[in-house]
């Protein structure tokens, strides 16, 4: 693993663990949503949100985030000619 992923308050920090810059091109969020329903009083929906940044990074990104239960974070990012795709569940 080349990245990681953590929630700080309402921000989600992508930290690059690698020597070498990073391209960052997209981070694809799942949150976890409680929502009403009629039969049982509540149910956990997931909504995705893909979000393209294009940036390279050398010591970590933040970007603020809509919800506060994030479960899962993908990060698709280039290293050099080479595409990479990591998800982290949090």
């Amino acid at each position: 693993m080349k990245v990681k992923v953590r929630v700080k308050d309402s921000r989600l920090e992508i930290s690059n663990l690698s020597d070498t810059p990073l391209k960052l091109l997209d981070v694809i969020i799942k949150y976890r949503v409680h929502v009403s329903t009629i039969e049982d009083g509540s149910a956990v929906k997931y909504v995705t949100q893909k979000i393209p940044i294009n940036q390279e990074i050398i010591g970590f990104y933040e970007m603020p985030i809509h919800f506060p239960d994030v479960s899962e974070v993908t990060v698709i990012y280039k290293v050099g000619n080479e595409k990479v795709q990591e998800t982290v569940s949090l």
